[in-house]
């Protein structure tokens, strides 16, 4: 055992003499006996984890109660008390993942072909693909209703960066400021807001109230117009919180901005579904 702690070089940077308890060129502490025991694994467990709960917790609570907070304390700086916008939009996707309460970014081939504003110019073109694929439309349907049902939630990370180059475009006196990389933390955190929150946790609760007291009116009530409405109300509601001190300008600017960022994330997302469309194809062409 000796030969693994009894070392004059650092093996982390090849320092030498490597004789006190940390490196005093990259501050690698110098192993034990005691780092070469079994236990070393339960307590590495245990700290890693609660290092990451305790993170996880602050940025959670941050996240939902003070979004704004969260993402200018971690940009200035704030490292240790949260976890990054990214890990948290792929932790939101994760969770999405395997609880999809709604399917919201789930595009089928009839809504593709008839309900977008982008459908007349695209059936020709789906039309004409179906024919080569030597598939009838009955058949060629759900398995493009299938793959694209899985693609929407891997493409995912299309939409914060639609998003990012909206709000980046607005702010066009703060890009110094406010570079490029401000607007897409800022954009992870409402899309990780979107997925977790709007389309997971409150659909979810929704249905389980519903079913648990056997309320039968309530699921009534969950249509694609009514859904749509109400994700888009939240939506901007905390889009407001989110975003109300990052523009520059007085009150009237910031709130014509935000009014621009709501109209605009309706043609966003038509573009993410656009995008979902030639990927899904393409993804048939070449790996069906």
């Amino acid at each position: 055992m000796s030969e693994l702690v009894d070392t004059h070089e650092c093996p982390n940077c090849g320092y030498e003499p490597f004789t006190t308890s940390y490196c005093p060129k990259c501050g690698q502490r110098k192993l034990s006996e005691k780092d070469h025991r079994v236990t070393v694994l339960f307590n590495e467990f245990i700290s890693g984890w609660l290092n990451f709960e305790n993170s996880f917790l602050n940025t959670l609570k941050v996240f939902l109660g003070k979004p704004h907070t969260y993402v200018s304390e971690y940009l200035s700086g704030a490292r240790k008390k949260y976890i990054s916008p990214i890990k948290l939009f792929i932790l939101a996707n994760a969770f999405y993942f395997i609880f999809p309460a709604v399917d919201t970014f789930k595009t089928t081939l009839h809504t593709q072909l008839n309900r977008l504003p982008y459908s007349e110019y695209t059936e020709g073109f789906i039309m004409s693909f179906i024919a080569a694929s030597g598939m009838s439309y009955p058949e060629f349907a759900p398995e493009y209703n299938e793959l694209t049902q899985v693609l929407s939630k891997a493409l995912l990370v299309i939409l914060p960066l639609l998003f990012s180059v909206a709000t980046w475009v607005l702010n066009l006196s703060e890009r110094e400021r406010k570079p490029l990389l401000y607007h897409i933390n800022y954009s992870l955190v409402l899309s990780a807001f979107l997925v977790f929150v709007l389309c997971s946790v409150l659909p979810g609760s929704y249905k389980l109230i519903a079913v648990y007291f056997e309320i039968d009116g309530m699921m009534e009530l969950v249509t694609e117009m009514s859904l749509s409405v109400t994700v888009l109300l939240i939506l901007n509601v905390y889009g407001y919180f989110l975003y109300r001190n990052f523009f520059a300008g007085n009150l009237l600017i910031k709130g014509f901005k935000v009014v621009l960022l709501n109209v605009a994330f309706v043609p966003l997302i038509q573009s993410y579904r656009l995008i979902l469309l030639f990927v899904t194809l393409g993804w048939m062409k070449f790996f069906g």
